[in-house]
């Protein structure tokens, strides 16, 4: 068995010589690769081990996103309408190593943060196209977020609970609130929003338990454990099947280091 090509949603089958996936290690493996091609998979030499490992990758730790149009630039006590540097590159709300723990601890049980962690941009600051005239965008990505929240009542863990309103409002009003300290007037300039939560990055990305790392960046799954053990070279047991996304060494945060790492090794897969 190998890989020969994708099939589209469609039916449509697109051939190739080698298959580079972009996925999270989860869908890939797990998702994608099911009936009877994951039956000619088991055929592989050391698939069903490979299979179990990739079943039980850390995915914790998930990430939320909040996306608005405002009226005006956050005023950070500058009083500027014009973007100064204070309106450039990642904003963050955080003073130390304790509020990160907190949160951290707080999001390992299930619980929302009480002091959400968050990374805010203004896009607009830079690109004045984005937005219309006196007007922009700004981004709040926000960690520490529990893809199963913990339900009280019977002290189980549910990504369902996403699905309540008052939840996603309980979780908003805590980032709104924790920017406005900052940037008063804030949330009275918010136009428009888009919130997205864990489970909504699984829902309309394809992200695995909303972590857009496409696993936990903890020590045992970095360097030669990323994606799992034995398999840190892009090739995967399936003969010219490649993984070449975030879920690859050395991970995520935007390097594109996974995919031209891939590419390196296709190419020399290729010529030989």
């Amino acid at each position: 068995a190998r890989a020969a090509g994708v099939v589209l949603e469609g039916g449509e089958e697109v051939r190739a010589r080698a298959v580079c996936s972009g996925c999270d290690p989860h869908t890939t493996f797990i998702k994608l690769i099911r009936g009877k091609n994951r039956s000619r998979a088991m055929g592989v030499e050391g698939y069903s081990k490979f299979e179990d490992s990739i079943r039980r990758l850390d995915f914790s730790s998930g990430a939320a996103k909040i996306n608005l149009a405002v009226s005006r630039l956050p005023d950070f006590g500058f009083g500027s309408s014009e973007p100064g540097p204070e309106h450039m590159g990642t904003i963050h709300f955080e003073h130390s190593q304790r509020e990160l723990d907190l949160a951290w601890q707080q999001s390992s049980v299930g619980l929302l943060p009480m002091q959400p962690v968050i990374e805010m941009t203004i896009p607009s600051s830079a690109d004045k196209t984005i937005a219309p005239p006196g007007s922009h965008v700004v981004q709040l990505f926000v960690q520490y977020i529990p893809y199963e929240l913990l339900n009280t009542s019977d002290g189980t863990r549910t990504s369902d609970l996403w699905q309540d309103p008052q939840v996603k409002r309980t979780f908003v009003n805590r980032v709104l609130d924790r920017v406005e300290k900052f940037c008063p007037g804030f949330k009275e300039s918010i136009l428009k929003m888009d919130v997205l939560s864990p489970r909504d990055l699984e829902t309309v990305f394809g992200l695995h338990k909303g972590n857009i790392f496409h696993g936990a960046l903890s020590l045992h799954q970095l360097f030669h454990q990323r994606p799992v053990p034995g398999f840190s070279s892009y090739e995967m047991p399936i003969p010219d099947l490649f993984l070449c996304g975030s879920g690859a060494h050395p991970g995520g945060g935007v390097s594109g280091a996974p995919g031209y790492n891939c590419a390196q090794t296709v190419l020399t897969r290729m010529n030989r």
